[in-house]
Parts: structure tokens; sequence; C-alpha cells
């Protein structure tokens, strides 16, 4: 490992800096990690969700798989070939903060967390195990018509450290079914395939391999005025 990977490693706001002022070196660390994450996904992408999912289960915490992972689910049986994370969800009133040391006694490392009002209004956190990361989103109960999970990105423009966060609303609910992922049964919405298309539209069985996440649709709202009230905390190894 380099000096510049070291730093940037230790030092999250580092990273970001080089990354903004050296484009070049930003490239190549950005080509970098993103060929380690794929290595990590392919080696232990299944420990990582069979990890999970024991935590979860032995704890008595209900969650089930969202996004891309509910969607290789849904299609594939297993992992999309081009996802590099594990995506799942959880209600943010069936939270709790000992989940996050449960977690941390199975192996995983709590890397960040996205908050809107210190959590009032939305949150995503994000987990380590073995270089994979996964990501939990919690759904939220509708503002407008329906239930909402959120993201966060630094728009081009925006300051560092400054993040735009989105409201996905979609028809989330409760209710949960086992589907198959590679071999294991895991949880996914009782309406996954109503989800599926709201997300990915009516061809969302058809591979895209030029599926953008970060393009916005029908269901994906920019909130603007919570950009002043939106936090990304990082947690540093210890």
């Amino acid at each position: 490992m380099d000096l510049i990977t070291f730093l940037t490693n230790k030092m999250p706001r580092t990273k970001k800096f080089v990354e903004r002022t050296f484009p070049f070196i930003g490239k190549t660390m950005n080509a970098r990690r993103e060929r380690m994450r794929v290595e990590a996904y392919k080696a232990y992408g299944m420990e990582t969700a069979r990890q999970f999912n024991a935590c979860m289960t032995e704890c008595g915490y209900r969650y089930m798989l969202i996004g891309g992972t509910m969607l290789g689910a849904i299609r594939e049986h297993g992992f999309i070939k081009h996802d590099m994370d594990l995506d799942v969800s959880m209600w943010i009133d069936e939270y709790s903060p000992k989940m996050i040391d449960d977690l941390k006694r199975y192996g995983f490392e709590w890397l960040y967390s996205y908050q809107i009002a210190e959590g009032k209004y939305g949150r995503e956190d994000t987990f380590d195990y073995k270089g994979c990361r996964i990501d939990i989103f919690y759904i939220y109960p509708a503002i407008d018509k329906l239930p909402y999970i959120t993201d966060y990105w630094n728009e081009p423009g925006m300051a560092p450290g400054t993040y735009m966060p989105r409201r996905q609303e979609m028809p989330f609910v409760r209710e949960t079914r086992m589907e198959k992922f590679e071999d294991m049964m895991l949880p996914v919405p009782a309406n996954a395939e109503e989800q599926c298309i709201f997300r990915y539209g009516e061809d969302y069985m058809t591979p895209n391999p030029r599926w953008d996440n970060h393009k916005k649709v029908g269901c994906i709202l920019d909130w603007e005025e919570m950009v002043g009230q939106t936090r990304h905390l990082i947690y540093p190894k210890l």
C-alpha cells in the first residue's frame, strides 16, 4: 500500500481533498477501490449475507432486502453481476441502537451514517464485513402519499461534505416473504415485484448493464430544504 492510499484510508476527509485537488490521483484511487470492492464482493458476498442474516435473526431484528439486492433475489435468485454491495431495509421504528453493537459482535464494522436532523427524517448506515459493504436503508412513514427511504449525493457544485438527500417514495410494506438467494432463503417485501416496477420499470426482469443508480425516476425526489440538516458521520477504526 502506498503512502497516499494509507493516509487517505486513515483520514476520509483527506481522501476527499486529494480526490478533488489532484483529479488524476483521485481517478486512480477510485479505480483501485472499485477493484478491491469487486474482489471482496466475489470472495465474501455470500458470507456477508449469511452473517448479517444470522445476526438479525438471532437478535430479533426484522429486515428485508431492498434495491439491487432485492432485484437480484427476484430476477436471478442471487447477486446481480454488476452489483458491488448488499442493500437491506428496516422500518425506522424497529431500529435500536443496540443493533449496532450486535452487528459488531458478528464481525461488522460501522463505517458511516447519513442522517437528516439526527435521524428524525432520514437515515442510512453502512457497514463493512471483510471488505464487503452492506447498506441499511431505514423506511419512514409517508410525508406525502407513500413511505420513503433516503439516499445522499454530493452533487456537482456542492461544497465538500455537503450532501443532497433524496426521498425515494415507494409502496413499502412491513410484510415479508422468503425468496431464494443463492443457497439461502432471505426476506424480501411481500410486494417485491411492485417495488421493482416502481424503481426499475416494467422491464425489470431484463438485465440493464448501463443502469445508473444516480438516475432519478418518478419516485425519487431531491429534498433540497433538508440539505442544511444532513450530516455524514464517519466512524474510524479504534
